[in-house]
């Protein structure tokens, strides 16, 4: 009897000596495996997040892959923002887009998908900046208006104007030395 009982526990002991893990892999992305067995259905997953890192307010693609097949995900960023589910076929592969909120906080953080019997995975993401609907356009102005005068003109009047007024004084000159000899 002692043998069935011993027999009967070392599958969840085996089971629950399995610590999780993760892995980084590739540029522009993350990725995480975890296996952890609570209840009837362990199963390991592992996750890749595109693009890493992203831009607040913008889409990012999580992908589920591992022996969770048949199952439903539920997907959360920073716990607690659920932002969607993923279900994965018999192959154990899902995958989904979810916006990332624009008002999440610039830093580092992490999306974890978890299902109902406690497998989950987890990988970092880093979210920068701010995603805005503003577009940048070039500001029209009106010409500014008019208030001088074209100093071109007037110089070309005023030099004119001297140069008449000086050839009245040298002729004035000429007849009043004409006029005294």
């Amino acid at each position: 009897m002692r043998y069935k009982a011993a027999k009967w526990l070392m599958g969840p002991i085996l089971a629950a000596v399995l610590l999780p893990f993760a892995l980084a892999s590739g540029v522009g992305a993350a990725s995480a495996t975890s296996v952890r067995a609570y209840g009837p259905t362990a199963c390991a997953a592992n996750i890749t997040i595109v693009p890493n890192p992203v831009v607040a307010g913008a889409t990012v693609t999580v992908t589920i892959t591992g022996t969770c097949d048949n199952d439903t995900f539920t997907i959360v960023l920073n716990d607690p923002i659920t932002l969607g589910t993923i279900t994965t076929n018999a192959s154990g592969y899902g995958t989904g887009t979810f916006l990332i909120p624009a008002d999440t906080a610039a830093g580092t953080g992490s999306i974890e998908v978890a299902d109902a019997s406690g497998n989950s995975a987890a990988a970092s993401v880093i979210v920068t900046g701010v995603t805005t609907g503003v577009t940048t356009t070039t500001p029209t102005t009106a010409p500014l208006a008019f208030t001088g005068t074209d100093a071109v003109a007037t110089s070309a009047l005023g030099a004119g104007a001297l140069c008449l007024g000086g050839l009245l004084v040298l002729s004035s000159r000429k007849r009043r030395r004409n006029n005294l000899v």
